[in-house]
């Protein structure tokens, strides 16, 4: 590998460069193009560091340079001197890709082609939007926006883990009071019942046949437990089974709404952020597919984007998906009717943005419930099973 520096045109015939790291003008002509430019000339720049293109960033320690880019741009403080800073208050193992991105810039070259030499700490979403900024002479609005996107992903996991704690420890609960109840608790009643002679109920029979089972199909049981975990984890790694296991979700009811809802939410917030930003609107479909986690409304939105590089309206190729809300497509009507779909998508990403959480707490206000009823039913059953033998037995002693 040896590193080029190069000049380049934009779609748009702007002139750009940098010094970038490539086997040769060949593959430094591909690398370009990748990022929609257009190579003018290049020269061998010698050999420099290593870069690893393995550095990450992780979404606060993302958040945490968006802010300060923000912060200091919006100051009117020099590009340069920002970046400059952020090489001084870098981690050790950081330290080197703030440091090449200083020399990209120094030399000539675009922010946002620097970035795109780190892909794991600067996904393609967040170049492109830089790219726009650049492009626009609105850097400093562009990363105020980036960082709002990003304080929204993570107050958004937050919220959803927090949604999710309480029932998965309920559903731990419950599968551990099962195992305490059949394995320990009824076995102590079992020989009591058959030495009195009487005739047990069908809740007793059920669960002492149930109780017989674990202790004597434990095995087989722990093994489909593991079988079954195995097998979600292997179809989590494959394309068709992520697909299938994400079309059982959205086939649940409620927890099917919710997924839905965040999936439609994901897209409009990401959209809205690369269109208003200036990114044009098929590129931005790419980008917000590729970022989208359920497969089902990632193949939604890519079949939408086919019909809008046919000459669609982009209301009518969301509404043909099926996938999509009425409201949703509405907004983009509007939007498109008027020549405002920047705005209309910045504020169908406002909207999501308040409604996501108030449709977490709606489903976990039903959830809940049910899963406590759920943990009293077995309860209940258990002690109406061993109680009943019991009465009986006082019945046939008084």
């Amino acid at each position: 590998m040896a590193y080029f520096r190069y000049q380049a045109a934009t779609a748009t015939g702007e002139s750009t460069g940098g010094v970038v790291e490539a086997a040769d003008e060949q593959a430094l002509y591909a690398q370009l193009r990748t990022q929609d430019l257009f190579l003018l000339s290049a020269r061998p720049e010698g050999r420099r560091h290593h870069l690893d293109h393995r550095i990450a960033l992780s979404r606060g320690e993302r958040l945490e340079v968006t802010h300060h880019l923000a912060t200091v741009l919006g100051a009117g403080i020099g590009l340069l001197t920002a970046l400059e800073d952020l090489v001084a208050h870098a981690a050790p193992r950081q330290r080197s890709m703030f440091t090449t991105i200083v020399e990209q810039v120094r030399g000539g070259g675009d922010l946002s082609v620097a970035l795109a030499l780190f892909p794991l700490a600067f996904p393609d979403t967040y170049v492109q939007v830089v790219a726009a900024g650049e492009a626009t002479g609105g850097l400093g609005e562009r990363f105020a926006d980036l960082a709002l996107d990003l304080e929204y992903q993570i107050e958004l996991r937050r919220q959803v883990r927090k949604a999710v704690a309480y029932p998965l420890t309920l559903v731990v609960a419950v599968a551990a009071l099962v195992v305490l109840v059949f394995t320990f608790v009824v076995p102590q009643f079992a020989p009591i019942f058959e030495q009195a002679g009487v005739n047990l109920p069908l809740p007793t029979r059920v669960v002492v046949g149930v109780s017989h089972f674990m202790q004597g199909q434990w095995p087989v049981i722990v093994g489909a437990v593991v079988v079954g975990v195995g097998g979600v984890m292997v179809a989590r790694a494959l394309p068709g089974g992520r697909r299938l296991l994400d079309r059982l979700l959205l086939a649940l009811p409620w927890i099917g709404a919710l997924r839905a809802e965040l999936a439609v939410a994901a897209i409009a917030h990401l959209l809205g952020l690369l269109y208003t930003a200036g990114v044009g609107l098929l590129k931005a479909l790419d980008l917000t597919a590729g970022v989208v986690e359920s497969p089902t409304y990632r193949e939604a939105l890519l079949a939408a984007r086919e019909r809008v590089a046919r000459g669609e309206p982009l209301s009518v190729a969301v509404a043909a998906s099926g996938r999509f809300p009425s409201l949703f497509q509405r907004m983009v009507e509007i939007g498109e009717r008027t020549g405002e779909l920047d705005a209309t998508l910045a504020r169908a990403n406002r909207y999501y943005r308040e409604e996501v959480p108030r449709v977490i707490e709606s489903t976990l206000g039903i959830l809940q419930p049910l899963l406590l009823a759920f943990l009293g039913a077995i309860v209940g059953g258990v002690a109406l099973a061993i109680f009943l033998p019991m009465y009986r037995m006082m019945e046939v002693v008084g």
